[in-house]
């Protein structure tokens, strides 16, 4: 039979995310690096994903069979703009996110236990429906005809929709939105599995889009 004990927390609680949640304590200790307790570790995640995701977006585009899933099919962007996005936005933007780390040692404290899946579901789902509402007051703002002109026209510069062209953003304002959608978690005390599952999904979700 099976021991029940192995499958629940010290609390009761029914294991579902712990073998994930012990998997990061773990990489915490490696080589005593004290990353995934790092205060910048959720834009690890979302810059990870980011990259994950749109390689895999650019590698089924590349195939005719899967071309028809593409918005506007019929543009493309040149290499030239594939490239600054690829390697000036996206490998500049993970060398940021490096040296940030390196130069900055603010942990937060991890505990041993996983959230529940309800816990990790309803956090997420919270944050979403937050930072959803916010971003649509953030984005009307960013409509003030100056706050536009000098800031948020850049994110209407480009013309093929495509996954790498979605990090073509003026800079405040991709400060902006990350405060925007990170604020509510973070305030609520999430536990730190919830919120980089948040930033995971989170990024998928606006390249899905």
């Amino acid at each position: 039979m099976i021991d029940i004990s192995l499958l629940t927390t010290p609390s009761g609680r029914p294991l579902v995310l712990q073998p994930l949640w012990d998997q990061l304590l773990e990489l915490e200790q490696w080589r005593d690096l004290q990353l995934v307790s790092h205060a910048l570790f959720p834009g690890v995640v979302a810059t990870a994903a980011y990259i994950a995701i749109c390689t895999y977006y650019t590698l089924f585009y590349d195939i005719p069979k899967y071309m028809d899933t593409k918005i506007q099919p019929s543009r493309w962007p040149t290499v030239g703009t594939l490239f600054f996005h690829t390697v000036v936005q996206s490998i500049g933007f993970t060398l940021m996110m490096t040296f940030g780390i390196y130069m900055t040692n603010y942990h937060i404290a991890l505990p041993a236990e996983a959230p529940t899946l309800w816990q990790a579901f309803s956090d997420v789902t919270l944050s979403f429906v937050v930072g959803d509402s916010c971003t649509y007051w953030y984005h009307r703002m960013f409509h003030i005809p100056w706050l536009y002109r000098n800031i948020h026209s850049v994110h209407h510069q480009y013309y093929e929709p495509y996954s790498w062209s979605s990090a073509i953003i003026h800079p405040i304002e991709h400060a902006c939105s990350l405060a925007i959608y990170y604020w509510y978690p973070i305030l609520m005390g999430h536990h730190w599995l919830t919120l980089n599952i948040f930033a995971f999904i989170w990024v998928a979700w606006l390249l899905e889009q």
